[in-house]
């Protein structure tokens, strides 16, 4: 299964990454700054760009959001909530 990450330069994703590698787990990073661990796929994306975040997580069976997105009216009212969830209903398509 391939596990992607979400912030993975972040401390969650960090110690998430690291557990998931202890365990066997395929992992794909993914940052705005192409965040890389030994052992993993790192992917450069900006996780407020739908279509970036989309291609992400090509191929991927589990996602963590571990990315720490300021509270703020204004981000999602840019339409965010309906992108991820058409990105969710794209992902279960198949």
């Amino acid at each position: 299964m391939k596990h992607t990450i979400l912030g993975a330069g972040g401390s969650i994703g960090n110690a998430l990454t690291y557990e998931l590698l202890r365990n066997g787990q395929e992992v794909r990073l993914v940052s705005r700054s192409k965040y890389s661990i030994n052992g993993t796929d790192s992917f450069k994306a900006d996780i407020t760009s739908f279509d970036e975040t989309l291609k992400s997580l090509n191929g991927s069976d589990i996602v963590y959001l571990c990315a720490g997105l300021p509270y703020d009216n204004k981000i999602w009212a840019m339409g965010l909530a309906e992108d991820y969830a058409k990105c969710d209903r794209r992902l279960h398509k198949g």
